[in-house]
């Protein structure tokens, strides 16, 4: 892979976190909503990665009737 395709990469990564990061933002701009749950697949590194950037922190692993899941919360800043 060429410099300039790893630097393309990394800014595309830096974006995409950006925006993830600005819909958050707006969610919690609702005075109800006072967290946000997801539950990534354990095997996604890619996306734990990624909520994680943005504050989410896993609660422990899961099985459910789909698989395993990692459920993750964010919860409003105070």
């Amino acid at each position: 892979m060429s410099h300039l395709d790893q630097e393309a990469r990394s800014h595309a990564t830096k974006f995409k976190s950006f925006i993830f990061y600005a819909f958050v933002d707006w969610l919690f701009q609702d005075p109800a909503v006072t967290k946000i749950q997801t539950d990534p697949a354990p095997e996604n590194d890619r996306a734990i990665r990624c909520y994680r950037q943005v504050g989410f922190v896993g609660i422990g692993e899961v099985i459910t009737s789909d698989g395993s899941a990692l459920p993750m919360v964010k919860e409003r800043s105070q």
